[in-house]
């Protein structure tokens, strides 16, 4: 039996990435990102869950774990409100897991000015009304 990703569509203006992301292998067939798995792209150090002890994040209740690949660049696999396109926007809602184990559905705060990878946001510049964090903080 396979099961496929029923909301997983890729990324499509990018053509590594245009497939599924669970079909694809640069993406070791997964359509979730670990929370700390690109440390190259500019993320301040500390700001993910990087070479940390789960036991030390002090709020495991809303520092995500893992997420949907969609997370990193703040779009949405559901109810996206631009359809197909990838664009980022604000609120756009991913699943994701918690450190504490559960998982949930979040609406994800994107503000350009931060940079272009929600991830990618210390916990002082997400807004209280979010329901996650990047960092262990």
């Amino acid at each position: 039996m396979v099961f496929r990703c029923a909301k997983d569509r890729g990324w499509v203006e990018y053509p590594e990435y245009q497939m599924p992301h669970c079909d694809n292998p640069i993406l070791d067939y997964g359509s979730y990102v670990f929370n700390g798995a690109d440390p190259e792209v500019g993320s301040p150090p500390g700001n993910s869950l990087l070479n940390i002890s789960l036991s030390t994040v002090k709020h495991s209740t809303r520092t995500w774990l893992m997420a949907e690949w969609a997370f990193h660049w703040a779009y949405s696999w559901h109810q996206n409100l631009y359809g197909v396109q990838d664009v980022s926007y604000d609120n756009a809602i991913v699943n994701v897991s918690c450190v504490d184990g559960h998982a949930k559905a979040v609406k994800i705060y994107y503000n350009p000015s931060y940079g272009a990878g929600a991830f990618m946001y210390v916990t002082s510049e997400i807004p209280a009304q979010y329901e996650y964090q990047n960092g262990p903080d």
